[in-house]
């Protein structure tokens, strides 16, 4: 049964049956402007995207990582620069004047250019590979977490979903970013490093937004998933919370028109697409682009949406995140930019580069949790119809 008490995950997990509250909607052929074949009587649920981070599965003791946690950023400089031979006395006044986006100019200078090609020193934000590649970071063991079996097999390297016992998960992110320290977390407690780029990017780029189809959530079924951008930021209340029930257009660029067919069991929904597309915020998801993703979502008992969403992402897609940040953001999130991208690199597991054999892809999973919301069609929208972006796609 999904989603029940497993002690793998070393958490209580949400029920799934009889939570769901009825709102059952008439929807007409006009509303579906997005060109999708339903029924005339459907039920509609909709919900703007409150989160989208990694979906940590971290254990609360630390076993998951045999190897232990990622040494401290101080760690990290101070054997770089001892591998460019650099002084141990000139080393440690770098490494103990680091002082985020104030440090002193010879310090970030002289940390920015620790890269060394023939002896000049590089950028080591856009060269990392001018950085030796000390096996710095710890890979994550723990032989569970959230996704799917994405390529059909089981190998020494997959994972078991803690809620579906599912053999073979494919989630090489989460073996890579596992025993990052801000990027720990679990079901309950998100993971520092993605719910900061997540709360700050909400606040000016555009929401994300769910939209379900189903004849009926109270029953098995088939559903259909819709995953869209608005042409709206989330709004906050007095309070700095997100406001439920809000309305937003949904975006109608054909990029970013994602559905996903699906069938509900048990109250569990899930649900495959070809591909997902989506348009973020560079200080944190930036051009999102998922291959074979797949959804799995239930509904909590306040009406609320609580899913996965995995696939294949381009891995050099999650390494621009600290690359385009630099100095500021190796400091100040405590994420050793080389070491991240060598983790990365070491790590992919999927769509290997024909002429260098290096794969281009990892595997990961990212959760979702959305608060009800109301999808308005834009005038445009019925002139991007799932067809059309198809077409436009397939014109490229």
């Amino acid at each position: 049964m999904l989603f029940k008490k497993n002690h793998n995950s070393g958490e209580a997990t949400s029920p799934t049956k009889n939570i769901y509250r009825r709102a059952a909607i008439a929807l007409t052929v006009g509303l579906w402007a997005a060109g999708t074949a339903t029924s005339a009587m459907a039920e509609t649920r909709e919900f703007m995207v409150k989160w989208f981070v990694e979906a940590a599965n971290a254990y609360p003791d630390n076993s998951d990582c045999p190897l232990g946690l990622n040494k401290s950023p101080e760690e990290m400089f101070r054997a770089q620069l001892a591998a460019i031979g650099m002084p141990k006395d000139e080393a440690e006044y770098l490494v103990v004047n680091i002082n985020g986006g104030s440090s002193p100019p010879d310090v970030r200078e002289a940390l920015t250019y620790r890269g060394r090609v023939d002896g000049r020193p590089m950028q080591a934000y856009t060269y990392p590979t001018s950085v030796p590649d000390l096996k710095l970071w710890n890979v994550n063991k723990g032989p569970y977490a959230f996704g799917f079996n994405l390529d059909g097999k089981t190998d020494a390297n997959d994972f078991t979903d803690p809620d579906t016992n599912e053999k073979g998960v494919d989630n090489s992110y989460w073996a890579i970013a596992g025993c990052q320290t801000n990027q720990r977390g679990s079901r309950t407690e998100l993971p520092t490093f993605g719910a900061r780029h997540w709360d700050f990017a909400r606040d000016k780029s555009p929401a994300w937004l769910v939209r379900l189809v189903a004849d009926d959530f109270t029953k098995d079924g088939e559903v259909t998933v819709y995953i869209f951008r608005a042409m709206e930021r989330a709004a906050r209340d007095a309070t700095g919370s997100l406001r439920r029930y809000w309305t937003f257009r949904r975006d109608p660029d054909p990029r970013w028109q994602n559905s996903f067919k699906g069938k509900i069991k048990d109250g569990v929904m899930t649900a495959v697409g070809e591909r997902f597309e989506m348009l973020g915020d560079p200080f944190g998801i930036s051009n999102f682009k998922l291959r074979t993703p797949s959804f799995r979502g239930y509904f909590n008992p306040d009406g609320s949406l609580e899913a996965v969403l995995g696939g294949f992402v381009p891995w050099k897609t999650l390494f621009f995140v600290g690359g385009s940040g630099a100095y500021n953001f190796e400091t100040m999130t405590g994420t050793n930019v080389p070491a991240f991208y060598y983790a990365l690199r070491n790590g992919a597991d999927a769509a290997p580069d024909p002429k260098t054999g290096q794969n281009t892809e990892i595997s990961g999973a990212w959760r979702i949790e959305g608060i009800q919301a109301f999808i308005a069609e834009s005038a445009q929208s019925a002139l991007t119809t799932p067809n059309a972006a198809e077409k436009a796609r397939s014109s490229k």
